[in-house]
């Protein structure tokens, strides 16, 4: 019996910047429907970034593209968490998206970039 492909992976490289500083750059592989979450610990502040895959939408004109939604923010001393922005991006393969939140003196408050690949099979 023919089975359907499996779903695309990605690879999802991203880059958050606080207070001009850079907190996290991970990387990691996420298939449609994954989650993933990293806490990075950076002057004694824990900072979290939690991501979700939420469909590809294929199409004849155009290859596969990821939907990802996340959600990062800080996590204070009791554990609990601080969502600081929730930004939800639609990328083609090789594409990267950025949200910034300026500080009001010509700096970021907040940055974040992600960048999709898919991973060759």
């Amino acid at each position: 019996t023919d089975q359907p492909p499996p779903p695309p992976t990605f690879n999802i490289k991203m880059d958050l910047k606080m207070d001009n500083k850079e907190i996290a750059t991970p990387t990691i592989a996420a298939k449609l429907g994954d989650t993933a979450s990293i806490v990075q610990e950076v002057d004694g502040k824990k900072v979290f970034i939690e991501m979700t895959t939420v469909e590809t939408r294929p199409s004849v004109a155009s290859p596969p593209n990821l939907k990802m939604q996340f959600n990062i923010g800080t996590i204070d001393a009791d554990g609990k968490k601080k969502i600081i922005a929730s930004p939800l991006f639609w990328l083609y393969d090789n594409q990267s998206a950025r949200t910034v939140e300026s500080d009001g003196k010509g700096g970021e408050k907040f940055a974040f970039q992600v960048t999709a690949n898919k991973k060759s099979m």
